[in-house]
């Protein structure tokens, strides 16, 4: 049974703009809810994406997990990432 993130006004899953991301409430599984949140926390900070293997790393999981996660977020429109450029991972 996977768990469906619920959104709210102080949510780390929105994009760096404070604004929700375009995916429809109740969309992101909790595993790419966190990935999201992840990704958005990591921009503010450094200025710049997280690899995959950065991510991997923190969130405890296989590269191929995180992987997964990405592909399924910018399925749902979370998230864009320009192929063949590194670093390019970016909330909607």
């Amino acid at each position: 049974m996977s768990r469906k993130h619920n959104y709210h006004a102080a949510c780390a899953a929105h994009g760096p703009s404070g604004r929700e991301n375009k995916v429809p409430k109740g969309e992101l599984t909790q595993a790419q809810a966190k990935t999201l949140a992840f990704i958005s926390s990591y921009i503010r900070k450094h200025g710049y994406s997280p690899t995959i293997a950065e991510m991997a790393k923190a969130e405890k999981v296989n590269v191929n997990a995180i992987g997964g996660r990405i592909a399924a977020l910018i399925k749902k429109g979370a998230v864009t990432k320009a192929d063949g450029i590194a670093r390019s991972i970016r909330p909607v």
